[in-house]
């Protein structure tokens, strides 16, 4: 259950931001961030607890430390990347498919995950 519900909030805040990416009033912005909200609400408090549970308790640091280049890479390098886009074509929508595309591709890869079981 755990992996299917990781995959489905990662699609749904895929969605989310697929509704922002075309948004072009205040009630789109507002259904993207009740979508979106709800997905990353529910699965970012949560993250941490899920990789204990699916590696052990044995594994975590390890994990977590694998993990933690990776996060801070795209928390550096999403923004720049987005504000690059807009700078480019004038619109951040490109950069926001390509958010899309890698949270659809994170939930794939919650799926493909073999844990202790």
């Amino acid at each position: 259950m755990g992996l299917r519900k990781r995959m489905g909030e990662m699609l749904t805040q895929a969605l989310g931001v697929l509704v922002f990416a075309y948004a072009s009033n205040i009630v789109q912005v507002y259904t993207f961030l009740v979508i979106y909200g709800l997905a990353y609400g529910s699965a970012i408090p949560l993250l941490t607890a899920f990789r204990g549970e699916l590696f052990g308790r044995e594994r975590f640091t390890t994990i977590s430390g694998v993990m933690a280049p990776f996060k801070m890479i795209g928390n550096v390098v999403g923004p720049v990347f987005a504000g690059y886009v807009f700078d480019i074509t004038g619109s951040y929508r490109f950069a926001f498919l390509v958010f899309v595309l890698l949270a659809v591709l994170s939930g794939i890869f919650f799926y493909l995950v073999k844990g202790k079981f």
